[in-house]
């Protein structure tokens, strides 16, 4: 009996040492495939505006004239918009304290490119529209880790040489390069993380 007592307990040691990193890993791949099918989407959505539109340059990539095409042909179980928001669903105006940085470390991140025109998708994902920004928060607002940089990245429209394309933020020329997954942190900590999450095979593997 003691010595099945004995193998019983370094079993549970073993498992509370390991469990806490199988959940994490698992949480880190469930993101990883959740942040490609709504890159997808956009990707899809994108291309399927400018082939309706026929848009190549500046003025045209502009938010109101991409949501009015954008309701015409993506099917959303809700809409929020900058006089009308639902706070349990979409971002709030200016800060959502519901928000943390990459590392967690901070609330009440800085949301003003993403609280414009949002979108609540038949799959939970939550899609922003404001100017030429676009956001996603792949898993919607009502699921964890609601991190920028973990379930929430950014997108910048860009018209050049009579082309349109989708950069996502942390490339050059972006709004934003901040992508600190350790040591120096602030409210802008991840905005600039999704071009290191399309181009590093790692990326999620490390997240915090």
């Amino acid at each position: 009996m003691a010595e099945v007592l004995v193998t019983l307990g370094i079993i549970g040691v073993v498992s509370a040492m390991t469990l806490p990193t199988l959940i994490s890993n698992h949480r880190n791949k469930v993101l990883e495939a959740q942040f490609k099918k709504e890159y997808s989407f956009i990707m899809q959505t994108l291309d399927t505006f400018l082939q309706r539109t026929s848009c190549a340059e500046a003025f045209c990539i502009k938010s109101d004239n991409f949501i009015k095409e954008f309701e015409k042909f993506t099917k959303f179980v809700h809409k929020c918009t900058p006089t009308s928001i639902d706070e349990k669903l979409c971002f709030t105006r200016i800060n959502d304290c519901s928000y943390t940085d990459l590392q967690r470390k901070l609330d009440c991140v800085r949301v003003q490119v993403l609280d414009d025109y949002q979108y609540v998708l038949p799959d939970g994902a939550l899609i922003t529209f404001n100017n030429t920004t676009i956001g996603m928060d792949v898993n919607g607002k009502t699921k964890r880790p609601n991190a920028i940089g973990q379930d929430v990245f950014l997108f910048e429209l860009k018209a050049e040489n009579f082309s349109v394309k989708l950069v996502p933020w942390g490339a050059e020329g972006t709004p934003s390069q901040e992508c600190q997954i350790t040591g120096r942190t602030s409210a802008y900590n991840g905005e600039g993380c999704a071009y290191r999450a399309l181009t590093e095979a790692d990326y999620f593997k490390k997240l915090p």
